[in-house]
């Protein structure tokens, strides 16, 4: 049995019915996916990583940017404490707080400089070390 023939006109409306549906799925979709976001925030912490290795194109954490104050000065070891409530510009304070409940120590670096990746991996005094206050006095 032929299928009957649709006009240009049944044509447009069955093709514009069918972008509406698929728009609505995709902010269905959206929507489950952002429901979904605090949960996945928790699973990715679930990873068994020993450090958390931040590059960047300055040496570490400077007490004050060095881009604009020719005197700052590059911080070799600092608390998690220290970079919240001095409220340094290293990373986004949720992920180093998840870094501080977590036990993950953060080792910010350039990643400009030749050889500071090796360094980084291999437990070289490189960049920033940001951790425990007892681990602080260590990296010193």
């Amino acid at each position: 049995m032929a299928s009957p023939s649709l006009s240009e006109e049944e044509l447009d409306f069955e093709s514009e019915s069918l972008q509406i549906k698929k728009a609505e799925d995709e902010r269905e979709c959206s929507t489950q996916i952002n429901l979904e976001l605090p949960q996945w925030s928790e699973a990715r912490m679930c990873v068994n990583a020993e450090v958390l290795l931040k590059a960047t194109n300055v040496d570490g954490v400077y007490d004050e940017d060095p881009k604009t104050n020719p005197n700052a000065r590059l911080l070799h070891a600092l608390s998690y404490q220290d970079v919240t409530t001095k409220d340094l510009s290293v990373m986004d304070m949720t992920a180093i707080t998840l870094c501080q409940e977590n036990d993950i120590p953060v080792v910010v670096f350039n990643l400009n400089k030749p050889g500071n990746i090796a360094k980084a991996i291999f437990g070289e005094k490189v960049g920033t070390f940001i951790g425990r206050a007892s681990e602080r006095v260590a990296a010193l």
